[in-house]
């Protein structure tokens, strides 16, 4: 296990606010570089191979997630992330190199202090060294994914069920999540209307083939009734940049992994709205 030290939440809230004054996404946790070698884990052996294990912890921390670049296992091996003692939150098997294709791998953001990454190498592949390399530990500092503690709405706000009438497109948003910082968007339709994962969000927030590709979406994280508990919501990771525009303040995403059931893709017009057309937002404040 590793053991990261306590750092100072209150300079990276008070850096992070500067950002917002500076119109960028609210940012809720920041990278540590990691120098982790192979002797750092443990190697188990299992039927048909052997597991390499190794806990990463940062003291303090409010949320965390892990990345790994050069990801090149060979056949037969895989990589697992999850929270530990949380096999719920199991990410993977991932193979090869990577859900991308590019060799880089980031574990869900998940509010615990911990990461856990497990590798099994087969019997047939075994190496000197691990076919990956622990670059950074991505350490939350702000509470965003606990009960009650997201913060950040005012009294204008409302809670989407507190309202049937906007259920569907409730259920369209997604947190999303991406390089520490956080903002919103939903799922779009097409004119076909066949449920491809395309996801609309702003440019500011995402606007590059990076950021796409580490954005992790979480739908259904609102509460289960007007005034009841948070649901943890359903997450899915990794999408393509399809378009994005700073004049309009737009990015259209499709996100690679399957989106969880239920889900529901919001309409769209060009037409021009008409004076005095009521509106409404759904984000995550």
């Amino acid at each position: 296990r590793t053991n990261l030290p306590a750092i100072d939440h209150v300079d990276l809230i008070v850096e992070g606010d500067l950002f917002l004054q500076e119109g960028k996404p609210l940012r809720f946790a920041v990278p540590r570089a990691l120098d982790i070698s192979e002797a750092d884990g443990q190697w188990i052996n299992v039927p048909g191979g052997r597991i390499w294990q190794i806990e990463i912890h940062a003291v303090d921390a409010e949320n965390t997630s892990v990345i790994l670049e050069g990801v090149d296992m060979p056949e037969g091996a895989e990589l697992r992330t999850y929270a530990p003692g949380m096999p719920e939150t199991v990410q993977g098997p991932f193979t090869d190199d990577g859900p991308m294709d590019d060799g880089r791998i980031q574990s869900m953001t998940e509010p615990v202090t911990g990461v856990m990454i497990e590798y099994f190498e087969p019997d047939s592949a075994f190496n000197s060294g691990l076919p990956f390399n622990l670059t950074d530990f991505m350490h939350g500092y702000l509470p965003i994914l606990k009960d009650g503690l997201a913060g950040g709405s005012g009294a204008c706000h409302n809670h989407a069920t507190c309202d049937s009438a906007w259920s569907d497109v409730g259920n369209a948003t997604a947190l999303i999540l991406f390089g520490g910082f956080v903002c919103s968007g939903q799922l779009i339709a097409t004119t076909a209307q066949d449920q491809e994962p395309y996801f609309i969000t702003a440019n500011h927030c995402i606007s590059t083939q990076g950021g796409a590709s580490s954005t992790q979406f979480i739908f259904r994280y609102e509460r289960l009734s007007c005034t009841g508990s948070y649901s943890n919501g359903a997450s899915t990771s990794g999408s393509t940049l399809t378009a994005t525009h700073s004049t309009s303040a737009s990015t259209l995403l499709r996100i690679n992994g399957s989106v969880p059931g239920g889900t529901f893709w919001v309409g769209w017009t060009t037409n021009t709205p008409s004076t005095n057309l009521d509106v409404t937002c759904l984000h995550h404040p």
